[in-house]
């Protein structure tokens, strides 16, 4: 995978895609050896999504109106 990234194009996103595997590596290996990892974290999201929701008209005093 380092030979690869070497050889791509600087600003390509596969060359992104390989930087982000390389820097992340041994969490990825960890990921695939144990099962008890999930692969997102969606139920966190859906989780604080209403507390983040419920803080931005606060956050710049106004709140939207739709006509």
């Amino acid at each position: 995978m380092e030979d690869q990234y070497k050889q791509v194009l600087p600003k390509s996103g596969i060359r992104q895609a390989l930087f982000y595997a390389l820097n992340h590596w041994e969490r990825l290996i960890r990921y695939v050896e144990d099962g008890r990892y999930q692969i997102d974290n969606n139920w966190v999201e859906n989780a604080i999504r209403p507390v983040v929701l419920g803080s931005i008209p606060k956050a710049f005093g106004t709140v939207c109106r739709v006509s």
